[in-house]
């Protein structure tokens, strides 16, 4: 009978006091109000840039040159077989984070909880190699378009300002860069 109340007593819940007044150390996030991220896109702000980003300028230079070569039929079953991969990867992801719905979590902390660590190492330098060179291949690829229609401008000229407006838009208010 005394264990039976040692067990009841220390599943009771301790009354909410005042938190405890400590800076984060190393490792730790802070959750305080103050710390939070805030939501300045509507809706059709978010929805336009998936659209954006999922159309993308590399998707008209590689059309293009595949669709030249192959023709549509291949093109298009192409698409089909990498729709199914992406559609897979994006299912399992969501099923991932619906089952650890926490703060910070990106695709390197699940491959190395449910995959391996080394794995979850190789695929956190992928994923920084990729965003790193990214503005530079989309500016060039922006520059190739622009290009088409007139010849009279360097490239560089188009790359600058390419990278000026990417410099502008991180830099002002976030609603000013959904509208």
């Amino acid at each position: 009978m005394e264990n039976d109340e040692k067990v009841a007593s220390s599943l009771e819940v301790p009354e909410a006091g005042p938190e405890p007044k400590t800076s984060p150390s190393a490792g730790e996030v802070n959750l305080a109000q103050g710390h939070q991220l805030q939501r300045g896109l509507k809706s059709r702000h978010i929805q336009f840039l998936a659209l954006g980003g999922a159309i993308g300028t590399g998707l008209f230079i590689g059309s293009g040159q595949i669709l030249a070569t192959v023709g549509p039929a291949p093109l298009f079953m192409a698409y089909l077989v990498q729709m199914v991969v992406v559609w897979v990867v994006m299912n399992d992801l969501a099923e991932m984070t619906t089952y650890l719905p926490m703060k910070g979590i990106s695709i390197p902390y699940f491959v190395g909880r449910f995959v391996e660590p080394s794995l979850a190492f190789a695929a956190g330098w992928n994923y920084w190699y990729a965003y790193a060179i990214l503005v530079a291949a989309e500016c060039t690829a922006g520059a190739i378009i622009i290009q088409y229609w007139t010849h009279a401008v360097h490239v560089a000229v188009w790359i600058t300002i390419q990278l000026i407006v990417i410099l502008f838009l991180n830099i002002v208010a976030v609603s000013w860069f959904g509208e």
